[in-house]
């Protein structure tokens, strides 16, 4: 301090002091929080300081160690992912909501939920004999309105069921990268492995629920009625491009022409014996 003087006047001397005395004292002041230096920055900005003050307390909020391995890890991911899918297996399907709609034409209450399994294949195999006393009294312009929107929402599911397969593998492939940034790198190669195991293993219970599906499906075309399913009368054509639907001759082409859909593929159709 006192070399700090040396050769300046009185004056500057005085303004020397004054600074020591300013530092002595900021030195002996407490730092200042965070909480009140969030109140500062607020007050500044012409913010609300204590919005800012409880961001400031939330970031402070003790966050426990994660003590899983990266197996139990990989298995609570799956876990939380088939119960994901359990619950959108639950959801109505489109038989279902093709056989409310047909309740809905005979005038029958709807609000009980969906068909029960009898009443789901006896609607895979001939709903529309059923419904034929409903379909006479029904005009030409519902009658179509019906089909066309039923193919709709076949094509549809359709959809959907082959978009949950590829997000199938997209997120376990993702799972697998995200359990590996999330592990240190001596343990990323040893984990590798069993990571790599659980989602083959996931992927092939993937596959086998697909193959079964596939299966009833082929098994519900077998034992198809060989119908049209406007009219009833024997079935000469089917439509490849409105799901393998059958149809007559006379209402195939009336409803193709008239709905503007010429370019759909046929094929002839001979009933089994």
């Amino acid at each position: 301090m006192q070399q700090l003087k040396v050769g300046l006047n009185e004056v500057d001397c005085e303004i020397v002091e004054r600074l020591e005395k300013l530092r002595e004292e900021r030195k002996q002041q407490p730092v200042p929080t965070e909480e009140e230096m969030a109140k500062r920055l607020a007050v500044l900005k012409g913010e609300d300081p204590a919005r800012m003050v409880s961001l400031v307390a939330d970031t402070k909020k003790y966050v426990p160690p994660d003590t899983l391995t990266s197996q139990e890890k990989a298995d609570n991911l799956l876990h939380q992912y088939f119960q994901e899918h359990e619950l959108d297996s639950r959801q109505p399907d489109a038989v279902d909501e093709i056989a409310q709609r047909l309740a809905k034409l005979r005038g029958q209450d709807t609000s009980s939920g969906p068909p029960c399994t009898v009443e789901k294949k006896i609607l895979n195999e001939s709903a529309i004999v059923d419904t034929k006393g409903s379909l006479d009294s029904m005009s030409e312009n519902d009658v179509n309105d019906l089909i066309v929107q039923t193919e709709k929402d076949m094509r549809h599911n359709i959809h959907q069921m082959k978009d949950l397969e590829k997000d199938t593998k997209h997120y376990l492939r993702a799972t697998k990268i995200e359990l590996s940034a999330q592990i240190p790198t001596e343990e990323a190669e040893s984990s590798d492995e069993e990571i790599e195991k659980t989602i083959q293993k996931a992927l092939d219970e993937v596959a086998i629920e697909k193959e079964l599906e596939e299966d009833s499906e082929d098994n519900e075309m077998e034992e198809e009625i060989p119908w049209c399913i406007i009219c009833n009368e024997n079935a000469t054509i089917r439509c490849i491009d409105c799901d393998n639907d059958l149809y007559c001759k006379s209402c195939y082409t009336q409803g193709h022409d008239e709905w503007q859909l010429q370019h759909h593929r046929n094929v002839p159709f001979t009933p089994k014996e």
